[in-house]
């Protein structure tokens, strides 16, 4: 596989090259129209043609020989041994009967307060409903 990428490499700087060279060309010949500068640039863009199909295929090769690694090889997984923990991290049991004790407090406290007053309104709504 390193002598597919190392003449993959070689193949791209000689595409880069290729690449300057007809920019280069065209840059210098914009206005002429002769036969020679038409046959020069489809030489050039044909040849740049190959060298990136070339590239493409070096690089489709290698990924190919990458998924056939990969495919290759198995994998293993480590099961760590089992370990007796000497602490327990969950649930937190002193703090879970803390926030139920609070809340039953306040709960516990507002039904105590709330109770004479809701049932007076209750009671006048009942007499109001009779009156009508």
């Amino acid at each position: 596989m390193t002598f597919t990428e190392s003449l993959k490499d070689e193949k791209k700087m000689s595409l880069e090259a290729i690449q300057d060279e007809l920019a280069t060309f065209r840059d210098q010949h914009q206005n002429i129209s002769s036969r020679l500068f038409k046959n020069k640039l489809s030489h050039l863009e044909s040849e740049l043609a190959s060298a990136s199909v070339v590239n493409e295929e070096l690089a489709k090769q290698i990924e190919q020989a990458r998924i056939q690694v990969s495919k290759g090889t198995p994998v293993f997984t480590i099961i760590d041994p089992v370990v007796i923990p000497n602490h327990r991290t969950s649930p937190r049991r002193t703090l879970i009967v803390m926030i139920f004790t609070f809340l039953g407090g306040v709960l516990g406290l507002g039904y105590t307060l709330a109770k004479g007053p809701i049932a007076e309104i209750i009671k006048q709504i009942l007499e109001g409903n009779e009156a009508t």
